[in-house]
């Protein structure tokens, strides 16, 4: 009896094993499943980060273009366009800001539209200021992105 009694309890343990691996297993499975997702989280928070950032970039470029442009209107022609020196940090990451006064306006008349464009690498922004003269040179009127 002692024997049969031995068999028994090993069946049961040897269940019981089976058992506590399939919860371990389970577990180990919800715990990568949250690693994994907690992960994915994380990178698509840091690309959300660094578009920001970039996004943050174009906009101060296409402050610095509406800056500088005061100093390339002293006599400004429709059609005319120049490039603003930029710091080497962004000349490194491959910006540019060009700036262009558009070809139907009239500087003559008080008014023109100047168009602005910034890159970084593969981004780019547009603005469209409109300028009128005053006694104190060129003021801005309005500025605005364009629709995409």
């Amino acid at each position: 009896m002692t024997a049969r009694s031995f068999d028994r309890s090993s069946h049961i343990d040897s269940r019981r094993g089976g058992f506590v691996l399939l919860i371990a297993l389970a577990m180990f499975s919800v715990v990568s499943v949250a690693i994994l997702a907690l992960g994915l989280s994380m990178s698509a928070d840091a690309r959300r980060t660094f578009d920001r950032a970039r996004r943050s970039q174009l906009d101060q470029l296409l402050l610095a273009g509406t800056d500088d442009a005061r100093q390339h209107l002293s006599s400004p022609h429709a059609g005319d366009t120049w490039n603003t020196q930029l710091p080497h940090s962004l000349s490194e990451q491959a910006a540019t800001l060009q700036s262009t006064i558009d070809p139907a306006s009239d500087p003559g008349a008080g008014q023109l539209l100047l168009h602005i464009q910034a890159r970084i690498e593969n981004r780019s922004a547009e603005q469209i200021v409109r300028l009128a003269k005053n006694a104190n040179g060129w003021g801005i009127v309005e500025a605005r992105i364009p629709s995409e």
